[in-house]
């Protein structure tokens, strides 16, 4: 679960390596891992303000997690994401 462990923290750091355009400067940290039957569970917690293109200017902040299926070579063979989007869709167009 080590090498596991280190590769999720690289994983989110890569989430924060690129330009992205709805929140300039997003930070996506990794929370924890948790072993889930044939899977294990990648925690994260995005952070960021809403000043991208048309952006309403709100900071959000938001936590869910990647369900990973680990192939024979150690690495995602799928993944699916899980989050509350009517948490997100609020904190976006909150006044």
């Amino acid at each position: 679960m080590n090498e596991l462990s280190k590769f999720a923290q690289r994983y989110a750091k890569a989430w924060c390596s690129r330009d992205p355009t709805t929140f300039p400067n997003m930070v996506v940290t990794f929370d924890k891992l948790e072993p889930r039957d044939g899977a294990v569970a990648f925690h994260w917690t995005l952070t960021g303000t809403n000043t991208g293109p048309g952006g309403t200017g709100n900071k959000v902040q938001i936590s869910g997690y990647e369900l990973w299926k680990i192939d024979n070579d150690g690495l995602i063979g799928e993944s699916k994401g899980h989050f509350d989007a009517a948490d997100y869709e609020r904190q976006l167009s909150q006044k």
